[in-house]
């Protein structure tokens, strides 16, 4: 790409004339550069990166390349493969996944790479076809294509026959193609694929893969069709393939692997699987199967989960069937029975369960056999080398013996989620090696002595967990003592089992029962016991004596509360003990070192305990939870030193303090959160050297101390422990200024606070909350009441400077250093300034009081006061002196107040104030130079006032002044003051708030602005009134009239330009608003083919082919629209996509834009951009817009082009009314439907102004435009008639019958003119006959041509031109017309000189009987 800008560059050069050496040395340079990044980077292409090559037998030279491109070779790119290195063994080639545009691949692409490319994939790049030749020249190994065209329904790969000739391919992978049919040969060259990957297309014929094979009893030998290639591994899956036919894969003899799940095969041929004499495995999961042939299933391994089976052959003589899963089917009891009577089974069946179900009826009715004995024989039957089989979520009821009989090997029997409700006696006597028993999740009640009877010498594991058994014979598991798991949960016990025979029982569940009390359990080997979700209220110390080697016992969710002293004591072995959620309120007693040394796990979580004390649990503990109880302390009362604990969970608790001795020096994980602790003692996390981490989040916590959350040095190679302290109501006190920066200490003697940024401090004299990290280091306050410096010597005295007390009534706050000291007094009814203010304030609040007056020298002395606040109390006046000695107020609020005048010197001592607030008083006087000494002055706000004659240019004297609000007062409009003031305002204008709101006021109380005001208006104000220079009248009635005249023609001029700017969507809002909702429909009468052409993108399909149906439903069923849809009717490879967009539009009366997020990056950006462009000022434009488009989104050049559009939301609740009003009505159907001729267009008399009628009986695609015949050189006296009818001819040919006759009148009849493959043009003209070669049409269009051979002209008395447009309906192109004959009834001298039709801007130029017709390319 570079080297291709820079030859262009250098041929810039020349061609504009750079001669001389300045040119010569220019153009060196750009060769040189050229030359330059040509060496450097011009191997590979852009989006390239070198892959590391894995392959042990790869060399170093050898390069893996993976490249990511928009598209290949599509009309946006072109992309040059010769560029890339021939040392490359892998090539990855990956596009856009978001761009829907088409790639191609031509011919030996790759051809210079032959030598060592190995290797090609190629992803998400949408290509339409593989043709012959692609791959020539290369030797590759591993070819993976896939295009991902699901995405674009509309576009399939199609390969060519001889595509994949490549004879050293043993890998190939054309998956997620959109493939519906394959070539039958495309693999017979390629003889050493090993594996094949068609997986996830459309395929409905699995023998378009070639490897069927001719089903000939007759031929014993020879070849019998098919590729005989050495496949091993075949994925057909998630196609829709329907059915197996014989012998459909019989040429692959060495397959082992076969997946053909997810596909819609209902029927398999009995030799469909013929010839596959190696198969091994055979996935026919999630399918439609209802039967199954015997002969398929002769193979190693089967899986047939999720489909329909219903009954199964016999599985005879397959010995070497190890797997078979028939699991998620639908199964029956009988079904698994080939009877010899089913009569028999019926009966046995219907005395043990009387509720059989019609379906088993009838399926038992189906008999394989005519003999009269009552045995039956298992479809297993003759398995006998069969280790796994599961027959799980099927619709078993019963197990019988001989449904087992022959599986002498199994090992392995899952009937879970069955509807199992009886098992016959001796079932499963014959399975000596099974060691599973899956009965789970069916409906048994009882099991009887005889269940287990016989066989089952080595079973492990038993399941009969989530059935509804609630009894179990004593001597039931007599016969299966090895079992070592006992799965019982979620049945219906009310007391445990007998289960003395189960001597070597490792665990047994026995939890979600109903079980309320425990008898003595008698297991000397049992390891785990799980009694959780029962109904047990008290343990007693005999029930798990004899339990000695229990080492996990699980008792949580009962309703225990008690616990037996002792019960325990013989557990030596217990290491987990669940008491949790039970109503235990002590569990003193319970455990202890010397009767329990191995517990290590103990969670009585969720009780009603009260006191805790660590005196309670063993030493050797590391696992204790007690969360959610109400313990108010964790005692240490005989402080226990040697606690092993390393994780505690004592949260939801009432804890309120912790402390050093409240802690395990051992703990690692401390867990204290959702508490009610106030106070963390210090040196509480001290010593604890393996602490990681710790939740106090969620408790009452206020102030903490640094050495609350002080550690012991942490060494550098350990983490430091996270602590969680948010959630908690902290106070921004002076003392926890500390914790801000606790993060940021380096010594590592603190922890890690992670949650820092979530910790919220409320400000001591605000009650309001701020991030922690946020506060400013003034707002860590501590209230005072009296305080006094050890260096200060007049704390005696009431009046001492250094001594800090507090006035009566007020509240005062401090930081650690004294920096900042805040005295709040407001609202508290004072009616002077407090005496005892301390010197060293400096935020004083005094709001909200009630001063009169403020006397003077009443601040005296507070020289470090920097905030004062004295808004909203009444005050009245200010004296001088007032605010003496402020010398460092910054800041003084004054609004609010009663104010009427300010004087001089009342703010001369104030040279620091930058911010003055007045507003919202009474002055009406502020003296000269009340401000002049405010140097430093900032901020100014004297609106609302009565101000009258208010020098306010004077403030140009505050040089900082950069705020100033003085609107909403009554100022004079004197023509001296206005023309000062005015002159002001104009030259402050980014300073003044509301300039606009700056006003005089007249006598009559009418308001002018300021603003706009100077002396030259003033006077003529000052005419207008008659009234003298200090007098103010009324404007006279006759300027006010004209005023007025001159305000409504501008409003009316705005109006009329709005109308008709958005005239459409004043016409859509009038409509909705209407009760009738027709009241501002408009009569068009536009002789357009469509109503609207739809443009959207690919992606709003779905919502798109809506439209239609809604306007269909709200409209006239009679006159239904005519809509012209974007992907629906335009040919998927379209050459030029912006000139149809312009043909489709012209077609239309209107053009409706579905704007989404998908258009604008793909249709908007490559297709409509440059089309649309255009016929903004041809057609009325209509747009919609689909989800949210921020107007950021949207590009400039599209923002203009919707200013003149009507925009609707899909969102609207009343957008299909909307929209059916934005639309133009639509046209009456052709039959009734009249075309009158263009102004112009006829002659003197009546039949000049002809009406023409035409009938079309079809539509075509939006291709399909419009054809004008130019009747511009007729004779009115014989107009024609234009018949388009189709004959009866061949399927391909059609016949054009243009006709003259003197009537008066046109009659137009179209149908549809479609494409032909005859190799003719034939034109009829009396006993005359022209044979033409058939051309093309690629489009046609309006437009009139003139005959250069004929002189005389059509005109009416004006002498204008006639031309008539003539809807033809033409389908997709290119167009071939085969037949179109010309007959006449009159002499060739009284006919039509010429009648022009132009397509595409060719003429069809149809002439007299003597001469031919012609038309031009």
């Amino acid at each position: 790409m570079t080297c291709v800008k820079l030859t262009r560059m250098a041929c810039h050069h020349r061609h504009h004339g750079h001669h001389g050496l300045l040119g010569i040395f220019q153009e060196t340079i750009l060769v040189l550069a050229l030359l330059f990044l040509s060496s450097a980077s011009g191997k590979y292409l852009e989006g390239c990166e070198k892959v590391p090559v894995l392959s042990p037998s790869s060399s170093n030279s050898d390069i893996s390349l993976s490249c990511k491109l928009r598209t290949i070779n599509s009309e946006f790119d072109k992309t040059n493969f010769s560029s890339l290195s021939g040392d490359i063994v892998s090539l990855n080639l990956e596009c856009s996944n978001v761009l829907f545009y088409q790639s191609s691949l031509y011919a030996g692409f790759l051809s210079h790479m032959s030598n060592k490319l190995q290797t090609l994939t190629i992803e998400h790049c949408k290509i339409s076809r593989i043709s012959q030749g692609v791959f020539s020249g290369l030797s590759l190994k591993n070819l993976t294509i896939r295009t991902h065209n699901t995405a674009w329904p509309a576009l399939s790969l199609d390969i060519a026959s001889t595509a994949f000739n490549q004879s050293h391919l043993e890998n190939l992978d054309i998956s997620c193609n959109n493939i519906w049919t394959l070539p039958s040969s495309l693999l017979c060259q390629a003889k050493s694929l090993k594996h094949l990957n068609v997986s996830r297309n459309r395929l409905q014929d699995i023998t378009d893969l070639g490897f069927r094979e001719r089903e000939d009893k007759n031929q014993t030998g020879g070849n019998r069709g098919g590729c005989r290639i050495g496949l091993q591994t075949l994925d057909v899956s998630y196609n829709r393939l329907i059915l197996l036919p014989a012998r459909g894969l019989a040429s692959l003899s060495q397959l082992k692997h076969l997946y053909l799940q997810g596909n819609e095969i209902s029927m398999i041929a009995e030799t469909a699987l013929a010839g596959l004499g190696s198969l091994n495995i055979v996935n026919f999961t999630d399918n439609k199967v209802s039967t199954l042939p015997a002969k398929e299933q002769r193979h190693n391994g089967n899986i047939l989960q999720n489909n329909s089976l219903v009954t199964l052959p016999l599985f005879q003589g397959l010995k070497q069937l190890v797997i078979l899963d028939l699991s998620y089917n639908s199964l029956t009891s009988a079904g698994l029975l080939q009877s010899k009577s089913q009569e028999g089974f019926n009966n046995n069946e219907n005395n043990a369960n009387n509720t059989t179900t019609d379906s088993e009826v009838t399926t038992n009715a189906i008999s394989t056999s005519s003999s009269t004995t009552s045995a039956s024989s298992s479809v297993f039957a003759g398995l006998i080398r069969l280790v796994l089989l599961d027959i799980g979520h099927n619709e078993l009821t019963r197990l019988t013996p001989e449904l087992f009989q022959d599986l002498y090997s199994l090992q392995y029997l899952s009937c879970e989620n069955n509807a199992i409700e009886t098992i016959d006696p001796h079932t499963f006597s014959s399975l000596n090696n099974l060691h599973t028993l899956l009965l789970s999740n069916n409906r048994l009640k009882t099991v009887e002595v005889y269940t287990f009877n016989g066989g089952l010498s080595v079973l492990s594991l038993l399941s009969l967990d989530s059935n509804e058994i609630s009894y179990i014979h004593e001597d039931a598991f007599l016969n299966v003592s090895s079992i070592r798991d006992l799965n019982l949960n979620g049945n219906a016990f009310e007391k445990a089992p007998a289960l003395q025979h189960l001597t070597l029982l490792k665990t047994i569940d026995l939890g979600e029962n109903q079980i309320e009390s425990l008898e003595p359990l008698s297991l000397p080997n049992l390891y785990g016991l799980r009694l959780t979700g029962n109904r047990i209220v008290n343990v007693t110390k005999d029930v798990l004596k004899d339990l000695p080697m229990l080492r996990v016992l699980n008792l949580a969710r009962n309703r225990i509360n008690s616990i037996e002293k002792g019960s325990f004591d013989a557990n030596t072995n217990l290491q987990a003990v669940r008491l949790d959620s039970n109503f235990l309120e002590d569990i003193s007693n319970l455990f202890s070192e010397k009767t329990n040394p191995s517990l290590i796990w103990l969670n009585v979580s969720d009780n009603r305990l009260t006191w805790f004390d660590y005196a309670l649990i063993p030493k050797q503990l590391q696992w204790l939870d007690i969360h959610k109880n109400e313990i108010p302390d964790l005692g240490n009362y005989y402080g226990i030193n040697d606690l092993h604990l390393q994780t505690l969970d004592a949260s939801f608790n009432r804890l309120t303090k912790i402390g050093p001795n409240n802690i395990p020096d051992s703990i690692e994980m401390l867990f204290l959160n959702d508490n009610l602790i106030s106070t963390i003692e210090p040196d509480t996390f001290f010593n604890k050297a393996n602490l990681s981490r710790v939740d106090i989040f969620s408790n009452q916590i206020e102030t903490l101390e640094i050495r609350a959350l002080q550690l012991s040095p942490f060494p550098t190679h350990k983490a430091l422990p996270e602590f969680y302290i948010a959630g908690n109501p902290i106070l921004c006190d002076c003392t926890m200024d500390w914790l801000q920066r606790l993060n940021n200490k380096h010594l590592r003697q603190h922890p890690n606070v992670v949650d820092l940024e979530s910790i919220y401090c409320k400000l001591v004299y605000r009650n309001y909350y701020v991030p922690l990290t946020e506060a400013d280091p003034s707002q860590f306050l501590c209230s005072y009441k009296t305080h006094c410096f050890t260096t200060c010597e007049c704390c005696e005295f009431d009046a001492c400077d250094c001594e800090m007390t507090c006035p009566d009534g007020c509240n005062c706050y401090r930081d650690a250093t004294w920096m900042s000291n805040i005295v709040d007094c407001s609202a508290r009814e004072h009616t002077s300034v407090p005496k005892l203010i301390p010197m060293d304030s400096t935020e004083v609040y005094l709001d909200g009081n009630n001063f009169p007056e403020l006397t003077s020298h009443g601040f005296i002395g507070k020289k470090n006061l920097k905030v004062l606040y004295l808004n909203n109390s009444n005050i009245e006046s200010i004296q001088n002196n007032s605010f003496s000695g402020l010398k460092l107020l910054t800041t003084l609020h004054l609004e609010n107040n009663l104010i009427k005048t300010i004087h001089e010197y009342i703010f001369e001592p104030l040279e620091s104030t930058r911010e003055l607030y007045l507003q919202n008083n009474q002055i009406s006087y502020i003296a000269p130079n009340s401000f002049v000494n405010l140097k430093m002055l900032e901020v100014l706000k004297l609106d609302n006032n009565r101000l009258f004659k208010f020098e306010m240019w004077t403030l140009t004297r505050n040089p900082y002044l950069v705020e100033i609000a003085i609107s909403n007062n009554p100022f004079s409009c004197e023509c001296d003051y206005v023309s000062k003031a005015s002159e002001f305002i104009q030259n402050n204008q980014l300073k003044l708030l509301d300039p606009q709101l700056i006003n005089c006021r007249v006598n009559n109380g009418r308001q002018v602005s300021l603003k706009y005001m100077n002396a030259t208006k003033c006077l003529e104000i000052k005419a207008l009134s008659g009234v003298s220079e200090h007098s103010e009248t009324n404007i006279p009635p006759y300027a006010a009239i004209a005023l007025l005249l001159t305000v409504i023609s501008i409003c009316l001029l705005i109006g009329f330009v709005f109308f008709c700017r958005k005239r459409n969507s004043l016409r859509i809002w009038g409509a909705t608003k209407c009760p009738l909702n027709q009241c501002y429909q408009t009569a068009e009468t536009d002789d357009r083919l469509y109503d609207a052409y739809i443009a959207y993108s690919v992606s709003d399909e779905s919502w798109v082919s809506r439209i239609g149906e809604e306007l269909q439903q709200q409209g006239d069923l009679n006159h239904p629209y005519r809509l012209c849809y974007h992907h629906k009717d335009f040919p998927v490879t379209q050459a030029y996509v912006s000139e149809k967009i312009m043909q489709a539009a012209d077609s239309s009366r209107c053009v409706l834009l579905v704007l989404s997020k998908s258009f604008l990056q793909n249709e908007w950006r490559f297709e409509f951009k440059s089309a649309l462009a255009a016929l903004r000022k041809r057609n009325r434009l209509i747009c919609v817009t689909l989800g949210d488009l921020p107007a950021r989104d949207l590009e400039p050049d599209l923002r203009v082009f919707l200013n003149k559009a009507t925009l609707l939301s899909a969102n609207d609740k009343l957008f299909w009314s909307k929209l059916k009003c934005a639309l133009p009505e639509p046209r009456p159907p052709f039959s009734s439907r009249t075309l009158v001729s263009r102004p112009g267009s006829g002659g003197s008399d009546s039949g000049a102004n002809s009406v023409h009628n035409y009938t079309p009986s079809s539509l075509g695609g939006c291709s399909t435009l419009p054809l004008n015949i130019s009747d511009s050189s007729c004779n009115s006296n014989y107009l024609h008639h234009l018949n388009l009818n189709q004959q009866q001819l061949h399927p391909h040919h059609h016949t054009m019958t243009m006709s003259h006759h003197p009537p008066p009148t046109h009659q137009f009849f179209s149908n549809t003119l479609g494409g032909g493959n005859t190799n003719g043009f034939l034109l009829q003209n009396g006993n005359n006959t022209t044979s033409h070669h058939h051309h093309h049409l690629n489009g046609i269009s309006n437009g009139n041509c003139n005959n250069p051979n004929n002189n005389s002209s059509h005109s009416d008395s004006n002498g204008n031109n006639g031309a008539v447009s003539v809807p033809l309906y033409v389908p997709r192109f290119p167009l071939q017309i085969d037949h179109l004959t010309v007959s006449s009834t009159e002499a060739p001298s009284s006919t039509c000189a010429n009648v022009c039709l132009t397509i595409n801007g060719a003429g069809l130029l149809l002439l007299p009987a003597s001469k031919l017709l012609s038309l031009w390319p």
